[in-house]
């Protein structure tokens, strides 16, 4: 009997379990040390694309953020929309379905590439429509990309092209011998890319947990967004 009562109650503990360990991401902020967090990213070199005189303005901002509980953040020039700290900008996945969206997503990162010294230079970007079936491939630095090939009404379409458009940029920075990568945020529709090294990105994944916030790498974002 009371094999069949453990047998029972057993799932019940482990949803518990996985709830307060959900309750736990989302109260990160309790742990954190903004402070020490940001000092400790700036040594690894996090402002130093940043023009000296922002670099207050924007520890500012990402203090206030991390005591909000919302993560990394940065200001955005007025003007060109170029983010000071030359790492964190805005991908809104809506924009990637339509020709031309691939393009006007890449566009913007053009600023962070150019401060890396590598070229980014895109052409050829198609989306070819057959009966129910849609591709969509791009051309960047000479180097032909498919993005997406597949249903025109599948749900994870949006998704698929975002990653895609990620490990493109990556492939990039790897060809290059740059230590920068790109990762993602937040869900498919939202969220943003922020340029990190990879010892950067393991700390801050060592110190943000919440999965709404926290910079992932493609593979893990696609899996916490179930599209493989």
């Amino acid at each position: 009997m009371w094999h069949l009562l453990l047998h029972l109650i057993r799932p019940l503990l482990s949803a518990a379990k996985d709830e307060l360990a959900e309750r736990n991401e989302e109260n990160f902020v309790h742990v954190v040390n903004p402070k020490k967090f940001i000092g400790h990213i700036g040594k690894m070199g996090y402002f130093k694309y940043a023009d000296i005189t922002r670099i207050p303005e924007l520890e500012n901002s990402l203090t206030w953020s991390l005591v909000e509980n919302r993560g990394l953040t940065s200001i955005a020039d007025k003007n060109s929309g170029t983010p000071y700290d030359y790492r964190i900008y805005e991908f809104n996945a809506q924009n990637l379905l339509e020709k031309g969206g691939v393009i006007s997503v890449v566009k913007p990162l053009k600023k962070t590439f150019d401060k890396l010294m590598i070229p980014l230079l895109w052409t050829n970007e198609s989306v070819t429509f057959n009966k129910d079936e849609t591709e969509y491939r791009i051309s960047l630095n000479g180097k032909e990309y498919p993005l997406y090939k597949g249903s025109r009404d599948s749900a994870k379409r949006a998704g698929l092209i975002k990653s895609k458009v990620v490990d493109m940029l990556n492939d990039q920075l790897k060809i290059s011998g740059s230590d920068e990568r790109i990762y993602l945020t937040s869900t498919i529709n939202e969220g943003r890319i922020v340029f990190l090294t990879k010892k950067m990105y393991s700390y801050i994944s060592e110190v943000i947990k919440n999965r709404h916030i926290k910079p992932m790498d493609v593979k893990a974002w696609s899996m916490w967004n179930q599209l493989i």
